[in-house]
């Protein structure tokens, strides 16, 4: 074999115990682009899989926004007096999820379009506020906006709380065994 590199021989064989094989049956190696030396490197290909559609979550806060009983009341309207039957209710819940989804990505692009507006429109009148007082209506407004502002930070974290809240029942608290170790250890001492 020539050893200047000119014979691009590749590996054609990995050995692997069969009990890599029953563990991961769809892994496979892949040959990568050989840079500077003659050897292709090996990498081994996981591919991960299907877990089935991401699930849906509806917020809380939602309920409070304009337009969210229409999208409801159209669906269910539309569908009319739905039977027993599992594909007619299920065929309901999956339209009522598309049309929820499309109405929040609406909903969300004028929600952030009002606060950019909002707090532009505060930066500005904090502006004419470092150069002339302000009149009682521009005051108003700044504290108007700074509300809109608020109620707009209030939701978001609202929202958060309950991604919080739906994560921690989900995978549950590392810490808790330790909590109640030390709550039991601090009532024994009381007793």
């Amino acid at each position: 074999m020539p050893e200047d590199g000119s014979s691009l021989s590749k590996i054609d064989k990995v050995l692997v115990c069969n009990e890599f094989m029953n563990r991961w049956p769809t892994e496979k190696f892949e040959a990568l682009t050989r840079n500077l030396s003659d050897h292709s490197p090996l990498s081994l290909v996981y591919s991960s899989p299907d877990f089935g559609p991401i699930p849906f979550r509806f917020y809380n806060s939602w309920v409070e926004l304009h337009g969210i009983e229409e999208v409801v009341d159209k669906v269910l309207g539309e569908y009319g007096d739905v039977s027993n039957s599992v594909k007619e209710v299920a065929g309901m819940l999956k339209r009522l999820k598309g049309d929820i989804k499309q109405w929040r990505r609406e909903t969300k692009l004028r929600v952030d379009k009002e606060l950019h507006e909002n707090k532009k429109a505060v930066e500005d009148i904090v502006k004419m506020a470092k150069t002339r007082s302000l009149t009682r209506m521009e005051k108003e407004k700044r504290i108007q906006t700074k509300w809109k502002i608020k109620k707009y930070e209030k939701r978001r974290l609202e929202d958060l709380k309950q991604k919080a809240k739906m994560r921690w029942a989900k995978l549950g608290d590392e810490n808790s065994k330790f909590i109640h170790r030390i709550i039991n250890c601090r009532k024994a001492k009381i007793e």
